[in-house]
């Protein structure tokens, strides 16, 4: 696909090769990149229908988080026009993978493994996997369901749509007469296996061992962990509470181990040893961390309080916020970001440290939206608090490069890619980064400044594989969106949108340096995207140059 950009970033990209050109290899490294975007689906596309659909369909408007793999490959959710489309079958996942769209399910359609009066009914945002299988969560609906058993999970396998888990079914690892019950959203792997905290009815169960944790391994879905048993702190009286998070959502590695906080209960509890972060195989679970435990990278006299939800990278390697008690600990400095490498977890940042990248006297003031990749490098959004902040920078982006945290942006700065004096707003939960494992780190920022207004005032940035920042693309950019380089069908971008914190624990930026990214145009169109981000080598500069005043007008 083509886009074509403003005026402006004509003239950004000539000065940028000529400075490129002119420079020597500590310069080049700061040279924009190249940005070229793939139409995946647009408004008024011809949808992939079922067997069952005799009639043409259309898509009419999108989901505003489409995931991709590491290949590339995306899945998302659309909305269809055609004829005999209704409230009652106009919703569907798709998925697109080596240039094949696909249709997963439909709203109105039957499900797999359901009594056929069955139908498909609402979806959760889907997740694609490395081999292009596309798993999801949704609540059919039929003669036979009701609030008891009509939520379900579904994953592809070899080509085709599964049912993985559903409320109502037998619950494995518990023996005949126990069942599903209420079921959290799922975490799947790379490998479509998902992960998920339910309800268990049957003989014996109450309400102090009615949850448990299950996740898929060698093909099957076992039972992790139950509230009501031992938990593995090294103590005989302790036991697993509640499993909570954010949406009591666990998270799986592509090996099938899981990472989750728990509460903890028992006669060798206490209120300030009362929750843990666990992680590890399903049968060989490990504690992390526990609250009333001595805090790594502090003063020994604290501990921490408490946690948030874990995350979990292919080596096993976890991360986490926490919050902090003890000597000397208050409301500016009780919350911090841990990491564990080789079984022991280390101190990343503290509230109430400086801030590097700052001006003298600036330190964190709290920490959310944090990441972790699978060279065990952390990125997070964090406040910011000193004697120069004020509400136009009191916040950053930062992230772990070369074996230290280091700042990505911070509100106030120049944006880079925008005319002088354009900065950043502040950063929040809507424009939190994104980190691949190459260490690279993309975020939709808002922007402040002269000539901005409600048509430009947000773009998504990028840095390149040596920490430089770019702009990706910017609110009010023209796209064209026609895939063929003989035909223009230009488009202003009204909103952009990109983000991996849906239920499932997608991907939106991958290895390859691609971002799976929606579109809103001023005409009331939208779109699925690929956009990939290329940084030229220095030796690749002649070339470079020599084609920009052709990528100046047209990207892609």
């Amino acid at each position: 696909m083509k886009a074509v950009i403003s005026f402006f970033h004509c003239q950004l990209l000539v000065l940028i090769w000529l400075a490129c050109a002119t420079s020597n290899i500590q310069l080049r490294h700061a040279c924009a990149s190249i940005v070229t975007f793939d139409t995946i689906a647009i408004t008024g596309d011809t949808a992939p229908g079922s067997p069952q659909d005799s009639e043409i369909l259309t898509f009419d408007h999108f989901d505003l988080t489409p995931t991709l793999n590491d290949s590339g490959h995306v899945s998302f959710g659309a909305f269809l026009n055609g004829p005999g489309v209704d409230d009652t079958n106009n919703r569907a996942v798709f998925s697109a993978s080596s240039g094949k769209l696909a249709l997963v399910a439909r709203e109105g359609d039957p499900p797999p493994d359901m009594p056929s009066v069955t139908r498909f009914s609402t979806f959760s945002e889907p997740f694609i996997g490395n081999a292009g299988q596309t798993s999801f969560y949704a609540r059919p609906i039929g003669p036979a369901l009701n609030s008891t058993n009509n939520e379900a999970l579904f994953s592809e396998s070899d080509g085709v749509l599964r049912l993985s888990a559903r409320e109502g079914n037998e619950a494995p690892g518990f023996g005949d007469g126990f069942f599903y019950g209420s079921m959290g959203r799922p975490a799947f792997n790379n490998a479509g296996q998902p992960a998920f905290t339910a309800q268990i009815t049957g003989p014996g169960v109450n309400s102090a061992n009615n949850t448990a944790l299950f996740a898929q391994s060698g093909g099957k879905i076992g039972l992790v962990a139950r509230e009501g048993d031992v938990a593995p702190v090294g103590e005989q009286e302790v036991y697993f509470g509640s499993f909570f998070g954010e949406l009591r959502r666990p998270v799986i590695n592509n090996a099938g181990h899981l990472a989750f906080t728990a509460s903890l209960t028992g006669t060798d509890t206490t209120p300030v040893s009362s929750s843990g972060v666990f992680s590890g195989p399903g049968d060989a679970l490990k504690l992390v961390a526990r609250a009333g435990d001595a805090a790594p990278g502090v003063s020994p006299a604290v501990e921490f309080r408490a946690f948030g939800v874990p995350l979990l990278n292919a080596a096993g390697q976890t991360a986490f916020l926490a919050t902090l008690s003890g000597a000397n600990v208050d409301g500016s400095n009780s919350s911090a970001v841990f990491s564990q490498t080789h079984g022991t977890s280390s101190l990343v940042a503290r509230q109430g440290d400086a801030a590097p990248g700052t001006e003298a006297g600036t330190t964190f003031g709290g920490f959310e939206s944090l990441r972790l990749n699978n060279a065990g490098q952390t990125a997070f959004l964090a406040s910011l608090s000193g004697e120069g902040v004020d509400g136009s920078n009191s916040s950053g982006i930062f992230a772990e490069f070369n074996g230290a945290v280091g700042l990505v942006a911070r509100a106030g700065e120049q944006a880079p890619g925008t005319e002088p004096g354009v900065h950043f707003g502040n950063f929040n939960s809507f424009t939190r980064p994104h980190l691949n494992n190459l260490g690279q780190v993309a975020f939709l920022g808002s922007l402040n400044g002269p000539g901005v207004d409600d048509t430009n005032s947000a773009g998504i940035f990028a840095t390149d594989t040596a920490g430089k920042l770019h702009l990706i693309l910017r609110r009010g950019d023209l796209v064209d969106v026609d895939p063929d380089p003989a035909v223009t069908d230009n488009r202003t971008v009204e909103f952009v949108f990109f983000d991996d914190e849906n239920d499932l624990g997608g991907l939106t930026f991958n290895d390859r340096g691609q971002l799976a990214v929606s579109m809103v145009f001023t005409d009331s169109t939208q779109g699925v995207f690929v956009a990939t981000i290329g940084i030229p080598e220095p030796n690749t500069l002649v070339l470079f140059g020599a084609g920009m005043m052709a990528i100046a007008f047209r990207r892609g």
